[in-house]
């Protein structure tokens, strides 16, 4: 039995919002946080620290980063709490109309990731941009790899040509290897914000999530000197 005592924690993304939709069903049960998924399956966690919960989500909708609210045997999810933010891939299929998956809920802050060591891709940042601005979350364009790139005038280039398209969206240049600014994208997580990252491979966000977090929560391989990835 839950008490009424009991409050999802806010480290978790756990909002006033949320809070208020959880009051409207009388707060039953004990929400947690859909951190994985496998095919009919959720991995839930509710409390940090603790084991998370693996539970069947077959015949309903769930997506990484929703709140779910499991049976009282932590067998199925009975509820998935209103989402804030989603982002959503819309498949179409020859002769039937175009599908939508969610492939992420609740997100707050997405960080476009794109490298220095290459060159700026105005259109693929553009299509980010729409795929962000369409979620509902606040996009941040981050250039990584700042330690490759030793000309100060290459970094600005790069810089004023994806801010050129970036709608006023900020751009961040960053090392995920020597840490310059990354204080300023540890502002974007704060009071429990929920961030992702978006990116082609090998532009450093598995480098970008360790240095932040401060810990090798991620595996980074090596570039290949051929595409950069």
């Amino acid at each position: 039995m839950v008490t009424m005592t009991y409050t999802p924690e806010a480290a978790l993304g756990w909002t006033p919002e949320f809070d208020e939709l959880w009051h409207a069903i009388d707060r039953v049960g004990q929400p947690g946080r859909v951190i994985r998924l496998d095919r009919g399956w959720s991995t839930v966690l509710q409390t940090i620290g603790h084991e998370p919960l693996r539970v069947r989500n077959i015949g309903i909708d769930v997506a990484v980063g929703d709140w779910v609210i499991p049976s009282d045997d932590g067998e199925k999810i009975e509820r998935v709490i209103d989402r804030q933010s989603a982002f959503v891939r819309r498949a179409s299929h020859e002769g039937a109309r175009a599908e939508a998956h969610t492939l992420a809920s609740n997100i707050d802050v997405v960080f476009l990731v794109h490298g220095l060591n290459s060159q700026p891709n105005q259109r693929r940042l553009e299509r980010e941009l729409v795929l962000a601005f369409d979620s509902g979350a606040l996009p941040v364009v981050v250039l990584s790899k700042l330690d490759l790139v030793d000309d100060p005038q290459v970094i600005a280039q790069s810089v004023a040509t994806l801010e050129a398209v970036s709608l006023g969206v900020p751009v961040h240049a960053v090392s995920g290897i020597t840490l310059v600014g990354l204080e300023t994208l540890r502002g974007y997580a704060a009071s429990g914000q929920t961030i992702a990252l978006l990116g082609a491979s090998g532009v450093g966000k598995s480098t970008i999530i360790n240095a932040l977090v401060g810990d090798a929560v991620q595996r980074t391989n090596d570039v290949r000197m051929g595409d950069q990835r």
